[in-house]
């Protein structure tokens, strides 16, 4: 079993309090929290001045339609205002709707990559693939992806998920994993990493 002060110097709560922690992460998050008080105590502690930063630094909202508040149309590249992170509870379709005017290459590479937001921590892609990408890793980002158009299959070790549009997926740290086009067009997704504390 983890000791209390390894979980408070992993990162993990703080990914935990900002609603990036996989489903498996949370769990055990949850569970270590309720053996170790002092671990509740710091996520008490983070949760609570994440909530005074966002109040301090948040500008006054302004009423703005949906379109709005995703699209920013300017010489005819679309650029997502304020993308949000993914999750388990995206919208896909809104994702869809955000991205419609971007135009691929009229070339077809294996794999297109259009970026749309970078920042220190998250870094999103409107991504076209055509056939694969191969076996990879990743030992210091958490790489999700959220499925627009085309159907694939996700081998992650030795599990093969099926994917078509809507469905979205988190690939754990450190696990090999690979991507195979199954649709007649290629698949069209959001890509995104969130760099690991």
């Amino acid at each position: 079993m983890l000791s209390e002060r390894t979980f408070i110097e992993s990162g993990l709560i703080e990914l935990y309090c900002l609603g990036h922690a996989s489903a498996a992460e949370t769990q055990t998050i949850k569970q270590y929290a309720a053996y170790y008080p002092a671990l509740q105590a710091e996520i008490d502690a983070i949760e609570k001045a994440l909530n005074q930063y966002t109040l301090a630094v948040s500008p006054k909202p302004k009423l703005l339609s949906t379109d709005q508040m995703w699209n920013v149309i300017h010489e005819d590249r679309v650029y997502i205002a304020a993308p949000p992170l993914l999750g388990e509870n995206h919208d896909w379709k809104q994702w869809k709707k955000a991205v419609k005017n971007i135009k691929f290459p009229s070339v077809e590479d294996n794999v297109y990559m259009h970026p749309l937001r970078a920042d220190e921590k998250v870094e999103q892609f409107l991504v076209r693939l055509s056939e694969f990408i191969p076996d990879e890793h990743h030992e210091e980002i958490y790489e999700s992806f959220l499925i627009l158009e085309g159907a694939c299959e996700c081998i992650i070790g030795e599990k093969t998920i099926k994917m078509k549009a809507g469905d979205y997926i988190e690939i754990p740290l450190w696990e090999v994993h690979n991507i195979k086009v199954v649709s007649d067009t290629p698949v069209i997704a959001i890509l995104q990493w969130l760099k690991a504390a």
